[in-house]
């Protein structure tokens, strides 16, 4: 695990114009958090896992619903709850490996350090044996309610490419080559041999609109990651 004493950010969602906005993190002492504002009705609600990440790679997985409440897991197991949930909008910019300083645009705060690899969103809350059976295998990029799906295998260049059908491509560094992290090959668990994306707290941003995310009732994220303090592999992975 790194020295990083911060929290550290792995996926985040803004919808700018309804001040609501959700991060997937990690504390300053390695637990996993799913967090929900809605500045309207001045709520802030967490779940948050009951043990630490150890390092090395791990699937993460949050999820949201208005009947279950949110719920994080930890390499397929349910860590972590919270019995309520926040409305969560459309029309929704998304960053991995970043948030925007009060959910707002601009300013980044909380980068992640380690790697991230095959990040995945659904419009469904998915249960604990769906996400289990599910993370160490490759999708087709079809399947019922997947929103966003991005293995990070293309290796090189600028763009990570969502294979998902709503085509929410990202940009490495949100356009800026000082904030893109550079591409390494995978050791997450997974049933193909792929890249990766390695951060840090310098270095290891992905930007892109997701203009057709409409899930303000269920929701779930999951990605793999690595907690590293090994040089030139640190940042998240999901």
């Amino acid at each position: 695990v790194t020295d990083d004493d911060s929290t550290r950010v792995i996926y985040a969602e803004t919808a700018p114009d309804s001040g609501q906005w959700l991060a997937v993190d990690i504390t300053d002492d390695e637990r996993l958090r799913f967090s929900m504002w809605n500045d309207a009705a001045s709520t802030n609600l967490s779940a948050i896992s009951d043990r630490s990440i150890p390092p090395g790679w791990h699937h993460v997985a949050a999820t949201f619903s208005s009947s279950g409440g949110q719920r994080v897991y930890i390499d397929g197991e349910q860590v972590g709850s919270h019995p309520n949930s926040v409305h969560h909008g459309r029309d929704t910019e998304v960053l991995i490996g970043a948030k925007y300083v009060n959910g707002g645009g601009g300013v980044l705060e909380r980068l992640f350090s380690g790697g991230l690899d095959d990040v995945r969103v659904w419009s469904i809350a998915r249960d604990e044996a769906a996400i289990s059976s599910g993370m160490s295998r490759t999708l087709t990029g079809d399947e019922p309610g997947l929103v966003g799906y991005w293995p990070f295998d293309e290796g090189a260049g600028d763009t990570v490419f969502d294979q998902s059908q709503l085509a929410n491509h990202g940009s490495l560094g949100g356009g800026d080559e000082d904030q893109a992290p550079a591409w390494t090959m995978s050791a997450a668990p997974i049933d193909l041999v792929d890249t990766s994306l390695p951060f840090d707290e310098r270095n290891g941003l992905i930007a892109m609109e997701a203009e057709h995310f409409h899930r303000n009732v269920a929701s779930s994220t999951h990605e793999w990651e690595s907690l590293t303090s090994t040089p030139g592999l640190s940042g998240p992975i999901s």
